[in-house]
C-alpha cells in the first residue's frame, strides 16, 4: 500500500485525470489494426500462388501454417520477456520487422515464402502478449472487458476486414498496382507506426510522467499495486510455472485452439473460395471483408454483454461461461445455414453472422487472461492461450486442406472446389469450443496459486 501511495504522489497533483490512457488506447488500437492488415495479406497471395506458379491447394495451405509454428514456438517466451522487461520496446520492434518482411510472401520460389511466412510468424508471436499487459496496466478492472474488445475484436478484425477491401479493391483492381507494389506500400504503413509507437508511448504509468496522480488513482482503480512495474522489472520472478499449475489456463488454451483454428479458414481461404464462386476480384475484396466486420461486431457485443451479466449473476465465472458456450453455440448454427446458401452474396452476409457470434468469444478470452494473470502475469498467460490458438492454427490448416482437396472434382479438364464440406466440419469445432468454457474458472489467479503453495501444511 505504501508503494501505491509513493507511486501516485510522485505524479502531477491536479485535480483532473490526465488523458495519457486514452493516446495509449489509440496506439494499442492501431497496433491491432496493423497486425491483421498486414496478417489477412494472405487471403489474396494464396489465390496468386495458385494461378501464376502453379501451386495446389495443399501447397498454400502448407505454407500458410509456416506462420502458426513460429507464431506458437514464440508466444510463451515473449509472454515471459515483455513481463519482465515491459512491451514499449519489444512492440516497436516487432511491428518494424514484421512490416518488413511481408513482401516476401509473394516470391515465385517457395523456400523463400515459406521463410517470410516462418518470420512473420515469429515477429508476431509477442504482439497480442504485449497488449494484454498493456491494458492491464493502462486500465482499471471494472472497464477492461470493453478496452480488450476494441483492441483486439474491434481493431484487430478491422484490420483484417480492410485488408481485401485496401489490397485487392482499392490498390490492385483500382489503382492497377502489382500484389508485390500493394505489399511495399502495406510495409511503409507498418514502419511510420512502429516509429510512432516507439515515440509515443511507454511501459507503465507508473513511470510515465504525462500521467498525473488522479489519473494514475484511476488505472489503478481495484488493482493491487504490483512490485516491479515501472521500467524494467529486473529479478522479478517470471509467473510461467504458476500459470501451468491452473487448470483453466489449460482449458482457455484449448478453447483457443479450436477457435483460432477455424479462423485460419478466413483468413487464408475465403479468396480462394469466391474465386470457385466465379466472383471478380474487385468483389471478392469486398465480399472477403464482410465476415471481419462481423467479427468487430461481435467482439463488442461480448464485452458489453460480459460486463453487464456480472452485475447480475453471482461471479465473474458464471457471465464468461454463458457467453462462450452461446456464442459458439449460435456461431455453428450460423454455419450450418451459410452452407445452404446458393447466392454468393448472402453466403457473405451468413459468413458475417457465423463470426460475429464466433468472434464473441475473443474479448472474454482476453479478460479472462487478464482475470487470471493481473498486472503481473497478464502477458504469460495470454501467451499460454496463444499458444494453444497457434496449435489449432497449424492442425486445423492441414485438415481443410484435405478435406477442400478430396471435395474437389475435375470438369472437363478443370478443378471445381467445393468448400462445403469445409465449413460442415467449422460448424463442430465451434461446438468443441463452446464446451471448453465449461471448465474455465476466471476467478481462481496467479495469487492463488502462490498462497497454495506457500501454506503451511
Amino acid at each position: 500500500m505504501n508503494a501505491h501511495r509513493e507511486s501516485i504522489t510522485s505524479h502531477d497533483s491536479s485535480g483532473h485525470p490526465s488523458r495519457v490512457r486514452w493516446l495509449v488506447l489509440a496506439l494499442a488500437c492501431g497496433t491491432s489494426f496493423c497486425l491483421y492488415l498486414h496478417r489477412f495479406t494472405w487471403t489474396f497471395i494464396a489465390p496468386e500462388l495458385q494461378q501464376q506458379h502453379g501451386w495446389t491447394e495443399l501447397e498454400t495451405q502448407a505454407a500458410y501454417i509456416c506462420f502458426s509454428w513460429t507464431y506458437g514456438l514464440g508466444q510463451i517466451p515473449s509472454g515471459m520477456l515483455i513481463d519482465r522487461y515491459g512491451p514499449r520496446l519489444f512492440l516497436s520492434v516487432i511491428i518494424a520487422a514484421w512490416s518488413l518482411v511481408i513482401p516476401w510472401q509473394a516470391s515465385a520460389w517457395g523456400p523463400v515464402v515459406g521463410g517470410a511466412r516462418l518470420a512473420i510468424g515469429a515477429t508476431q508471436a509477442g504482439c497480442y502478449p504485449g497488449l494484454a499487459l498493456v491494458t492491464a496496466r493502462w486500465f482499471p478492472v471494472r472497464y477492461r472487458t470493453i478496452i480488450q474488445a476494441l483492441v483486439a475484436t474491434v481493431c484487430g478484425r478491422g484490420g483484417g476486414a480492410l485488408a481485401p477491401i485496401v489490397m485487392a479493391t482499392f490498390l490492385m483492381a483500382g489503382l492497377g498496382l502489382s500484389l508485390t507494389t500493394t505489399l511495399w506500400v502495406m510495409t511503409a504503413v507498418g514502419l511510420l507506426f512502429a516509429c510512432a509507437f516507439w515515440q509515443l508511448t511507454r511501459d507503465s504509468p507508473d513511470g510515465d510522467p504525462r500521467v498525473n496522480a488522479a489519473e494514475l488513482g484511476l488505472i489503478q482503480e481495484g488493482s493491487p499495486a504490483v512490485p516491479g512495474t515501472t521500467g524494467k522489472s529486473v529479478g522479478q520472478r517470471l509467473p510461467i510455472a504458476q500459470a501451468l499449475r491452473l487448470r483453466s489456463v489449460w482449458m482457455v488454451a484449448t478453447m483457443q485452439a479450436f477457435v483460432a483454428g477455424v479462423d485460419t479458414i478466413y483468413s487464408s481461404m475465403l479468396g480462394q473460395y469466391f474465386a470457385s464462386r466465379g466472383v471478380s476480384l474487385a468483389k471478392a475484396g469486398l465480399l472477403a471483408s464482410i465476415p471481419l466486420f462481423g467479427g468487430m461486431l461481435g467482439g463488442l457485443l461480448a464485452a458489453l454483454l460480459s460486463d453487464g451479466l456480472m452485475r447480475l449473476l453471482p461471479s465473474r465465472t458464471q457471465s464468461r461461461r454463458l457467453v462462450g458456450v452461446g456464442a459458439n453455440l449460435c456461431a455453428c448454427l450460423a454455419m450450418l445455414v451459410m452452407v445452404r446458401q446458393t447466392e454468393t452474396v448472402v453466403a457473405a452476409l451468413a459468413l458475417g453472422v457465423v463470426k460475429l457470434f464466433a468472434d464473441m468469444s475473443q474479448p472474454i478470452g482476453w479478460g479472462t487472461c487478464t482475470d487470471i494473470g493481473g498486472r503481473r502475469g497478464s502477458a504469460t498467460v495470454f501467451s499460454i492461450m496463444n499458444a494453444g490458438g497457434n496449435l489449432g492454427s497449424v492442425i486445423f490448416p492441414l485438415v481443410f486442406g484435405v478435406i477442400a482437396t478430396r471435395s474437389q472434382r475435375v470438369v472437363d479438364g478443370e478443378i471445381v472446389r467445393n468448400y462445403i464440406p469445409v465449413f460442415t466440419a467449422a460448424a463442430g469445432v465451434y461446438i468443441a469450443a463452446g464446451l471448453m468454457w465449461l471448465l474455465i474458472d476466471s476467478t481462481r489467479t496467479l495469487d492463488d496459486v502462490d498462497r497454495d503453495t506457500s501454506a503451511p501444511d
